[in-house]
């Protein structure tokens, strides 16, 4: 060898599994053999993403589940303790509907934003729609011993129907139709309460604007037919009835139809909800204008 000269060795031939040798890889094959495992790569770190973003929404399906659980039952606590602080003991079935339906319209406004529809919102909110209304009324009747049901339909309201909710409740064994949320006055006054549409026969809630039409899901499991409280004196009623020393208050007024407004009233008393001679105590004029 001569000063500063070195040979190559020559590089070792491939073998095949057979021991012979093979030819190397064509110009490209590695290139290829690269994308495949880069593809394979990316496939399977795609089916990772897919995995985790499955798992990541039943984290937040279950989470929001738990949320409902627990606003739920706050809202039966809630109605629990509104329900053992109006109703008495030795109340009559007819007390505890009016007492459930007085204090709902005395405490809830009408969501005009249309988002709550449910107890949880209507308790904790004080405002619903509709379906808030009468699922808050079954309950809290539901835990007053009552039997109800919810009842779905069709309510004239603005010049045209549209899908609404109410209830039946069954009061001496006889069924009748309760709408709480119109007798809850949309321009609210405080301590304004109708009776408009409690308590009336099927009959009875139609000529309010009430039908059995497309909303109508079968839940109409009874047909109220009794008429006893359709043209009853709390028809022109203005006020929650209010029970003090064995004797029942309210504000008889002068109902007008068409602006649905009361102007003018008297302060009236009862021996109890079945007396037919109330006595006027005071007149009262120029109120909730």
């Amino acid at each position: 060898y001569g000063v500063g000269s070195f040979s190559v060795p020559e590089a070792p031939k491939p073998f095949a599994a057979n021991g012979k040798s093979r030819p190397a890889p064509a110009r490209g094959e590695k290139l290829n053999l690269d994308r495949r495992r880069s593809s394979a790569n990316v496939n399977q770190s795609g089916q990772t993403m897919v995995e985790f973003a499955a798992e990541k929404r039943a984290l937040e399906e279950q989470r929001k589940a738990e949320e409902a659980a627990a606003a739920l039952l706050l809202a039966e606590q809630m109605a629990k303790e509104i329900v053992n602080s109006i109703i008495k003991p030795n109340m009559s079935e007819f007390d505890k509907a009016l007492a459930i339906h007085d204090w709902l319209i005395f405490n809830l406004d009408y969501d005009f934003t249309y988002s709550n529809y449910y107890v949880e919102q209507a308790l904790t909110d004080r405002r619903c729609v509709c379906q808030g209304y009468a699922l808050t009324f079954k309950m809290m009747c539901e835990m007053a011993g009552l039997n109800v049901i919810y009842v779905t339909g069709e309510g004239y309201s603005g010049g045209a129907w549209g899908g609404h909710a109410w209830n039946q409740v069954r009061i001496d064994g006889v069924w009748y139709n309760v709408d709480v949320t119109w007798d809850d006055p949309t321009n609210d006054t405080s301590g304004k309460v109708y009776h408009y549409n409690f308590l009336r026969s099927t009959e009875g809630i139609k000529e309010t604007g009430h039908k059995y039409g497309v909303f109508d899901r079968t839940d109409f499991i009874t047909t109220p037919k009794s008429t006893k409280y359709d043209n009853y004196f709390w028809q022109d009623s203005g006020t929650a009835f209010q029970l003090l020393n064995d004797k029942i208050y309210y504000i008889d007024s002068d109902y007008v139809s068409e602006s649905k407004e009361h102007k003018t009233g008297k302060l009236t008393e009862l021996d109890d909800i079945n007396d037919t001679t109330p006595v006027v105590l005071k007149e009262i004029t120029d109120e909730w204008k």
